[in-house]
């Protein structure tokens, strides 16, 4: 599988901004194990950054806040997301690879499950059910 983090070059963090991001790291893995990984620059346009991705062969894209027209851009493309995440990336995709899913510390603030609260721009509820 291969995934692409959208990443601050300086801090190794997670873009807070999926738009304003001009690097990811472009991670393969097997069976849960770290294959490879890169670091790609990302063009200037979200759309132009959503086609290099997935000229890449990028299958999901881990990042931070994203637009909703952004989103529905990489779901046309048939990537999969997991946005609004916050943290150094290792520790962001190791989590992930749990369980396929962002855990709640690796959230962006006011996105987190046990808050019961409407994660801006979501567009969906986190409660627990």
């Amino acid at each position: 599988m291969r995934i692409a983090i959208t990443i601050l070059r300086e801090s190794g963090r997670i873009s807070p901004l999926f738009e304003a991001a001009e690097m990811a790291v472009v991670v393969d893995c097997c069976r849960g194990v770290v294959r490879g990984q890169r670091e790609v620059s990302l063009p200037a346009t979200p759309e132009a950054k959503i086609e290099a991705l997935s000229s890449l062969g990028v299958q999901v894209l881990l990042c931070g806040a994203i637009a909703n027209e952004t989103a529905s851009l990489v779901a046309q493309q048939g990537l999969g997301l997991h946005s609004f995440a916050a943290g150094e990336w290792g520790a962001v995709l190791a989590g992930w690879q749990s369980g396929r899913h962002l855990l709640e510390c690796h959230l962006m603030p006011g996105c987190g499950h046990r808050r019961q609260q409407r994660c801006r721009n979501r567009g969906r509820s986190w409660r627990q059910e």
